[in-house]
């Protein structure tokens, strides 16, 4: 909850926005209870990125257990795009991981079903995709038909169960990875932009970009604050050098007014943050109040926020 961290859904909030209630431990000891009574209070520590104390218990917002059926397919990128832009009302959970370079896309959506049966375990390896990233950063004119070679091994295919193993994904490829929300309605146009510099640019990337949509919320420092957003996930295989790709698209997502996410790479100080979040300065009041002399401030944080700011 600390960075507002999310999964997909045009009506689903960040867990940020999902908290109900929470304990936060101040630098000097006290203990705070804080509900949605406790005003901006609440609202900051709910997304706090670490700067206001140390939270010891959360109070979410639950729903009994249920089940999912997760399905996933490919598409050419263009279709993919104007499918998830069409239809991001029509299901629970919609996405979709763009080739920018292969023009592919692969497309996952999950709803909740009554279908009692578990499929068989998914297969979990991944050790082709490790491969393919290999041999991408090593020959690079290759990316584009490597990125056209690997939808060939998703096939069109559901999973059912429970709705915490079909969420679960086992990711064991490194990455190094920079995400920034738009506002809801410029996400597709943003993405294509953000696709076209790549291949203009001719910028050697396996990995693709991760596209979802969330729901808007109140909490002071969430990406969505008072906003629907789309989020757009930039990663970087870990061997690579991330700079040529981040560099290129971080000032086509900030022209959007995106939203960097807190748990990820980005170059913004206090004063552009202060004119992406609309309540940046009520946040930074509450921190102030909270630990005035900004113990719980390491070098990041006093980017972010400024020793006294």
């Amino acid at each position: 909850i600390a960075t507002s961290t999310h999964g997909t859904g045009s009506n689903l909030q960040s867990l940020s926005g999902q908290v109900e209630s929470l304990r936060l431990i101040l630098p000097d000891g006290e203990a705070l209870s804080l509900t949605r009574e406790d005003g901006d209070t609440f609202l900051a520590a709910c997304c706090s990125i670490g700067a206001l104390g140390v939270v010891s218990e959360i109070g979410f917002r639950l729903e009994p257990a249920y089940r999912l059926k997760e399905r996933t397919w490919t598409l050419p990128l263009q279709e993919a795009m104007d499918f998830v832009e069409r239809e991001k009302d029509n299901f629970r959970h919609i996405e979709f991981f763009a080739f920018p370079l292969g023009e592919q896309a692969i497309v996952k959506t999950m709803e909740i079903t009554d279908d009692p049966t578990d499929s068989s375990e998914r297969e979990d390896s991944n050790d082709l995709l490790e491969l393919v990233c290999k041999v991408a950063m090593r020959a690079g004119w290759l990316t584009p038909n490597l990125q056209k070679l690997v939808t060939l091994f998703v096939e069109d295919s559901t999973y059912t169960g429970p709705a915490h193993k079909v969420f679960a994904n086992r990711r064991t490829v490194r990455f190094n990875e920079m995400e920034y929300t738009v506002p809801a309605e410029d996400g597709i146009a943003c993405l294509q932009e953000v696709c076209e510099t790549i291949r203009k640019q001719d910028i050697n990337v396996f990995f693709p970009i991760e596209f979802r949509y969330v729901a808007a919320d109140d909490r002071l420092l969430s990406m969505y604050h008072d906003r629907p957003g789309a989020s757009l996930s930039i990663h970087q295989y870990f061997a690579q050098d991330y700079q040529p790709l981040f560099t290129a698209v971080e000032p086509i997502l900030r022209r959007y007014a995106g939203r960097p996410h807190w748990g990820k790479l980005h170059t913004l100080g206090q004063r552009q943050l202060r004119e992406l979040y609309p309540a940046f300065d009520r946040f930074q009041a509450v921190r102030r109040e909270l630990d005035p002399q900004g113990r719980m401030l390491n070098q990041h944080l006093q980017t972010l926020f400024g020793a006294t700011g």
